[in-house]
């Protein structure tokens, strides 16, 4: 009895039980927040909703084969921004963190739906700033809501990066906030 037990026990920490769930709710309690809308054009799936901090504003990539939007603060105006969000609805999401990067993983959720984040720094050499990245795809976004859209094969990816560890981790807590919302009627 005790053999088995033990294999159970190895195959469960090594299917994925030991990526930590964080619990980034919290992040933009206290803060001003607004509510921003995503409607993506090309696929015609429902609009989104995310809560993003104050300032913050969404921006359509009307070039983009598929749905592009970049979420981002305009009074930031460094070069290398604080934080910005980019989200893709898309059926293939590229990765701008590769499998080859040595990253950490974490666990969110989205609307009831796990998710795994990927996590990455980078340090530039010459001046040693950081530069902090989180990554994470679904398909599960879009099913959850049901209806014709549901079977499209389209997912629901998103990357955030910036120099500001901070407020990264508050835009990752944005993206836990995507809803989507009602279908559009067909008129």
């Amino acid at each position: 009895m005790k053999p088995i037990s033990l294999v159970f026990l190895i195959s469960i920490l090594t299917i994925g039980g030991c990526v930590p769930r964080k619990d980034r709710s919290g992040l933009l309690k206290g803060i001003k927040t607004a509510q921003v809308r995503l409607d993506p054009r090309h696929t015609e799936l429902p609009p989104l909703e995310i809560t993003v901090p104050d300032g913050f504003v969404a921006s359509w990539t009307k070039e983009a084969k598929y749905d592009q939007f970049y979420i981002f603060n305009p009074a930031d105006t460094g070069d290398v921004q604080h934080a910005m969000l980019v989200v893709e609805v898309t059926p293939y999401p590229p990765r701008q963190i590769p499998d080859s990067a040595k990253f950490e993983k974490s666990r969110g959720g989205i609307g009831g739906i796990d998710v795994d984040w990927r996590e990455l720094t980078i340090i530039d050499e010459i001046d040693s700033a950081k530069l902090y990245q989180r990554e994470m795809t679904t398909g599960e976004v879009f099913k959850k809501g049901g209806g014709t859209y549901a079977d499209k094969g389209i997912a629901f990816h998103a990357f955030v990066v910036g120099s500001d560890p901070k407020l990264v981790e508050k835009l990752t807590a944005a993206v836990e906030t995507v809803k989507v919302l009602p279908a559009r009627p067909n008129l």
